[in-house]
């Protein structure tokens, strides 16, 4: 079923005419699931129509199902990019430099940008971490909606969960590539950003990459990456008109950051089809499939990784200790940073029980 999914997302991505048999309904259901488990099912809709002048398409049951997941990602479409120009207008008439970062300004770049399934919405705010908790304050949320962190104001508006940036990235755990990578996504966004026709502003291709890689491999250590993250990724390399790519890679082993670049490049082009032209890193067979297997096993951020297991609180702790371990090919002094911030987590928890 894997295998009948990514040849799913290559005809969705352009890159593949027709899938390799006829599904049967059991197959289109499982498809389907997975879509939906990957948050991805509007995006491969987009395929069905050139599957169709196949003689590939769902059975019409599923295929209504879809039809109605698709228009309701399209309207959450239209309602985020909304929310994220009102957001910018309120933030920028309180003096402050903005960008929105992640979901909504990725979903540009897609050829159906209203196919791609939205999350949150992460704004970047200038002015550091107290003026932009007071400009929070000023704009009508008190201190009982809003959840400060190291990096971020969590607050909803309108229903929908924003997170205001007062650092461009939840960065690494690792302290010394850390303080590397903030500086470096600090200038860049300072420096770089356009304002686009959907009424937010948006941060260079360069930060984007490096940005976005840097939040992959600290789910990936962490509870999990998805198929949603890497697709996001593909477009932001096909985007990159400046050919900003040698830089980014040269910025991407000084943060500790090319391991999982190389691996995530052999998905992009082994898996999905992405030309090699576009490939920022060389290709790591091994790594990638340990990346494939992490993003197919857990689904979307890893929320289905204990799916059909009942494990105490314990027991999670123990099975994702197993897992993070397998990740230490990637960056071992990440990892084991990550390793000791997750037992401080588990006992903090245990303490206020």
């Amino acid at each position: 079923m894997d295998d009948l999914f990514i040849e799913l997302l290559q005809v969705s991505l352009g890159n593949r005419e027709h899938l390799s048999c006829i599904p049967s309904e059991k197959e289109w259901k499982g498809l389907y699931a997975m879509s939906q488990k990957q948050s991805v099912g509007a995006f491969v809709f987009t395929a069905l129509d050139r599957l169709s002048n196949s003689g590939q398409k769902p059975p019409m049951s599923l295929l209504y199902d879809w039809i109605g997941l698709s228009e309701q990602v399209r309207l959450q479409n239209i309602q985020m990019n909304k929310e994220a120009a009102l957001l910018t207008r309120l933030f920028e008439q309180a003096g402050h430099y903005t960008a929105i970062l992640k979901g909504q300004a990725n979903a540009r770049l897609y050829k159906q940008p209203l196919s791609r399934q939205p999350g949150d919405i992460d704004i970047w705010v200038d002015g550091g971490r107290d003026k932009v908790v007071e400009t929070v304050q000023r704009l009508g949320f008190s201190k009982k909606e809003i959840n400060v962190s190291y990096h971020d104001v969590h607050l909803k508006q309108n229903g929908i969960e924003v997170e205001v940036h007062f650092r461009p990235s939840s960065g690494n755990l690792n302290p010394f590539t850390n303080k590397c990578l903030q500086t470096f996504l600090e200038k860049e966004i300072d420096e770089r950003c356009s304002f686009v026709e959907e009424g937010f502003r948006v941060p260079s291709v360069r930060f984007a990459l490096v940005m976005q890689l840097a939040h992959i491999q600290r789910h990936l250590l962490s509870e999990g990456v998805g198929i949603r993250q890497v697709i996001d990724y593909y477009y932001l390399l096909r985007s990159d008109v400046n050919n900003d790519r040698d830089d980014v890679f040269y910025q991407l082993k000084s943060l500790g950051l090319n391991h999982i670049a190389e691996a995530l490049m052999w998905v992009l082009h082994e898996k999905l089809g992405l030309e090699k032209n576009y490939l920022l890193a060389p290709m790591d067979e091994k790594r990638g499939r340990m990346l494939l297997h992490a993003i197919m096993n857990g689904g979307n951020f890893g929320q289905h990784y204990f799916e059909g297991q009942a494990k105490s609180l314990l027991g999670r702790m123990v099975a994702n200790h197993k897992k993070r371990l397998q990740m230490l090919q990637f960056d071992v002094p990440e990892t084991l940073c990550n390793e000791l911030y997750s037992f401080y987590c588990f006992f903090k928890r245990v303490a206020k029980a």
